[in-house]
């Protein structure tokens, strides 16, 4: 997934495996995939490679993603390192808050836990399509495990 501003802000977002590979029949366990995250500001780049995020929890961000409309909203993970807003004016906006572990590496430890916001303007399309890039992405990495 790649998201660029006008404003200089650009995040790629790779999964590259599960945490746990051998554990297959734990929902949690079963499911921890490991990212790798590039993040650029108009001045300073960070990167960050964590299990940060589910399967499923990367299923429910792909459907909100494609349930944007007039309303703001926003997707929160189990883990804090990633939280997903959506802004619908005064245009179209993705904020997405970069905390803990996928924090700049700059910040102060008591800031990295608050961690940093940036904008990224989109559209609804775009938005969609996004969601359809995580969708192909997990063709790679299915949920395993139990019930919920």
């Amino acid at each position: 997934m790649k998201l660029n501003s006008d404003s200089g802000n650009a995040f790629e977002f790779h999964l590259l495996r599960y945490e746990h590979p051998d554990v297959t029949e734990d929902l949690w366990d079963s499911n921890w995939l490991v990212v790798d995250g590039k993040v650029t500001t108009d001045d300073r780049t960070w990167r960050f490679v964590e299990s940060c995020v589910t399967t499923f929890e990367l299923e429910q961000l792909a459907e909100w993603l494609g349930t944007l409309g007039s309303e703001p909203s926003a997707l929160a993970f189990a883990e804090p390192n990633l939280v997903f807003s959506y802004v619908p004016w005064p245009g179209p906006t993705l904020q997405i808050r970069f905390a803990a572990a996928s924090a700049p590496p700059w910040l102060a430890p008591e800031e990295r836990e608050t961690g940093t916001t940036l904008e990224f303007e989109t559209s609804i399309d775009h938005a969609r399509q996004l969601g359809d890039v995580l969708r192909d992405a997990l063709t790679d990495y299915p949920t395993r495990g139990g019930a919920a």
